[in-house]
């Protein structure tokens, strides 16, 4: 987000430097606001930091492109179905990882469009 600093970690989730992690989420969410984002799509701190619900992360993030793109201050986030391919190895390595599982219950977002 323009003007707002948001701090990074390298250990972010790693249970050694919670508080590090939970200050990266506080300014995400300060974020949020700063920009009037509508509450109704915050995550909660365990979407984030537990990835304890992924797809309500994800729909956010969606949400938080578009409307940025209203207000003129991101680009618009492109579907990019059929024309990103992914190679056999990308893939077997994704399934390996849970967030795969958290994804493929995740609708598509064109419905955004029309808030």
């Amino acid at each position: 987000v323009k003007n707002q600093e948001l701090k990074f970690s390298e250990n972010f989730g790693h249970t050694k430097y919670p508080s590090l992690a939970q200050d990266n989420i506080n300014a995400f969410r300060q974020a949020l606001e700063k920009v009037n984002f509508p509450s109704i799509f915050y995550p909660e701190t365990t979407d984030i930091y537990d990835m304890k619900n992924l797809p309500r992360l994800c729909y956010c993030i969606h949400a938080l492109s578009l409307h940025l793109f209203k207000l003129g201050r991101a680009p618009q986030i492109q579907d990019l179905e059929g024309i990103v391919k992914f190679t056999e190895e990308e893939i077997t390595a994704m399934q390996v990882n849970s967030i795969c599982i958290a994804l493929q219950k995740i609708s598509k977002f064109e419905f955004f469009s029309k808030i």
